[in-house]
């Protein structure tokens, strides 16, 4: 089924959000990515209805969106903190790599007061020189998982890291297995039932 939130831009990477469904979408206007000549995306909520049905699209998150992109969020079990990629953009500042490219970087955001997203950090294995992008929590909150072109990757592949605490991680570990291949892996979703989806290039 085609919902009526859709818009005739993007809008994709959703995610539940309380009563809530909380997506990219390009429909933002203002700059323009040279890629697509689209503008840049933003995240945007709809809430849902009795009927199953979603309304009242708006901007989401407060200061989360930037004039750059923002996109794919994961939210932590008690839904006090959120994770989600933008590029390498933080504080005013867009910084770019050792090659003049800008990336993407993961960043969290916890909920204030009036339900407000802020104290927005950079979480602590981000690079300019890499990017780390699509974050997306298990139910425990214990493990984040996300992709990365990160030295020792065979393209872009997914990753996971254990959540020790405030800001502390463990060592951002490439999955083993059958699941990153030479292409490319990305968009990865841990289920409830600790099944991984993700988007590849790579598999037949």
């Amino acid at each position: 089924k085609n919902l009526d939130i859709n818009s005739d831009k993007s809008d994709f990477g959703t995610i539940q959000y309380k009563n809530q469904i909380i997506f990219a979408s390009t429909r933002g206007g203002g700059k323009k990515y040279q890629w697509n000549e689209q503008p840049f995306l933003d995240l945007f909520s709809a809430v849902k209805q009795e009927d199953g049905s979603y309304n009242n699209v708006k901007e989401f998150g407060g200061d989360i969106n930037t004039k750059y992109h923002e996109s794919t969020v994961s939210f932590t079990p008690d839904d006090k903190a959120m994770y989600f990629t933008r590029n390498n953009y933080f504080e005013g500042k867009y910084k770019k790599g050792e090659d003049g490219v800008n990336r993407l970087k993961i960043y969290k955001a916890t909920k204030g007061d009036y339900d407000k997203w802020e104290n927005i950090e950079s979480i602590p294995f981000n690079s300019d020189n890499y990017s780390v992008a699509h974050p997306s929590v298990n139910i425990k909150g214990t493990k984040l998982y996300f992709a990365s072109d990160m030295p020792g990757s065979k393209g872009v592949d997914i990753y996971e890291v254990s959540i020790e605490g405030y800001q502390k991680y463990g060592t951002p570990k490439r999955l083993e297995g059958n699941v990153n291949t030479d292409g490319d892996e990305m968009f990865p979703f841990i289920g409830s039932n600790g099944t991984l989806y993700f988007s590849s290039n790579g598999h037949i």
